[in-house]
């Protein structure tokens, strides 16, 4: 779960880089959002990161792949403007709260409370 944690926040991470590359030159308004964004993903990939180092755990072996993805993702809806950038990030966060309260659920009942902990931080950011 942590491996796929970490890889998610990853891909946000660049997601909003490339909304960011784009918005700088076309939808200037949008750029203090998106580096907000991109500070609060930056740590919980961080959090993740320093998991996963704890753990003994090596990264996902798509890392560097899924982040170009999210990359280009990111790149696509930024050329759509706000319209784009605001669909993907409300897309992107649903999913990813709904996936992580359900791994709250499991990491509780297993009684991890390392990864407990660092979901419950990553979530009320």
């Amino acid at each position: 779960m942590l491996k796929l944690n970490h890889l998610g926040e990853f891909i946000a991470v660049n997601i909003y880089c490339a909304q960011l590359r784009v918005c700088r030159r076309i939808a200037v308004r949008l750029v203090p959002m998106l580096e907000e964004f991109l500070t609060h993903e930056k740590r919980h990939m961080h959090i993740f990161s320093a998991e996963l180092v704890d753990r003994g755990v090596a990264r996902c072996r798509a890392f560097t792949l899924l982040g170009f993805a999210g990359f280009l993702l990111g790149l696509f809806t930024a050329l759509l403007g706000k319209t784009g950038v605001m669909a993907c990030t409300a897309a992107v966060e649903t999913v990813v709260l709904n996936h992580l309260q359900h791994q709250l659920e499991h990491l509780r009942s297993v009684h991890d409370t390392r990864a407990v902990n660092a979901i419950e931080a990553i979530m009320e950011d």
